[in-house]
């Protein structure tokens, strides 16, 4: 990403640029990249190779890609593109918003999105592009929730296509599995538990796990109460240890235990951290 920041003349962790087909930098051969990018297609035709599985270009398309996969594009004259760049150690902390495993996406890299889903989609990029430029706002705050956002509305248009995507690739069963922890992972944190729900052992669903996300059934478990937590964190009433309790800790040490394991602060410092967000997202709305 640092060749891209010297390129554009910034030097930030989040990157937005729209560009034509004749502005986006093109190589000859496959290239990987340190850096999570997210391209969406206003308009344009060509193709994409991700990790060696070629992907036609349409508008009204994203394409992501994680740091360390390959890719090699081909577009035509008419394309226009925006592009969204995150630094790799920006990206760590998105992949807790990430509604899924890291494996759907790479798995499902290019996805269409609806007409006003898109719409939505466009406005934060441009609103990125705009406090880049802006001369007095200096930090990634605002372009981090607009990135959140982003990152929302292609997750929201991959569990669109649950159905389609259950009957060709991914096991239903697998879905059913992610639907159950986001339901009952407050009060349900054995992998038991959900394997006994889906009528498989647990050595079944791990097996599952692991084949088709790239990790095991406790990780994503982990993962969805992480997600509650940071839901209930950022209402100031919630109490922490309330917290604690009502996502099925046994103490407050335990909770602050995961919270550091899984996201590197304390409790105290992510009510800080998620509060400041909103505010400014509720400013900037």
């Amino acid at each position: 990403m640092s060749d891209i920041k010297k390129k554009i003349g910034i030097n930030k962790n989040i990157i937005s640029k729209k560009i034509n087909s004749k502005e986006l930098h093109c190589l000859d051969y496959p290239t990987k990249q340190d850096f999570l990018s997210i391209l969406v297609f206003e308009n344009g035709s060509g193709t994409h190779i991700i990790d060696n599985t070629e992907f036609p270009i349409h508008k009204k398309q994203t394409h992501v890609l994680f740091p360390s996969q390959s890719h090699y594009i081909t577009i035509e004259n008419h394309s226009v593109i925006h592009q969204l760049f995150i630094s790799k150690e920006l990206y760590h902390e998105f992949k807790i918003f990430l509604q899924f495993p890291e494996a759907v996406y790479k798995k499902y890299p290019v996805v269409p999105i609806q007409s006003e889903e898109f719409d939505m989609m466009i406005r934060q990029f441009k609103d990125i592009e705009e406090v880049r430029n802006h001369p007095f706002i200096m930090d990634d705050t605002i372009a981090y929730l607009k990135t959140k956002i982003i990152i929302q509305i292609i997750s929201n248009e991959i569990e669109h296509l649950f159905d389609e995507l259950g009957n060709h690739h991914v096991p239903p069963i697998l879905f059913q599995f992610i639907l159950l922890t986001k339901k009952y992972c407050k009060t349900e944190k054995t992998v038991k538990y959900y394997a006994d729900n889906l009528g498989l052992t647990s050595n079944h669903l791990n097996v599952l796990c692991k084949k088709y996300f790239d990790k095991t059934a406790k990780d994503c478990i982990q993962r969805e109460i992480i997600k509650e937590i940071q839901r209930q964190i950022v209402d100031p009433q919630n109490s922490l240890l309330g917290i604690a309790l009502n996502c099925g800790f046994q103490c407050y040490t335990a909770f602050s235990k995961c919270i550091k394991k899984h996201l590197g602060i304390p409790p105290t410092e992510l009510r800080k951290k998620l509060l400041h967000e909103k505010i400014n997202q509720q400013t900037f709305k």
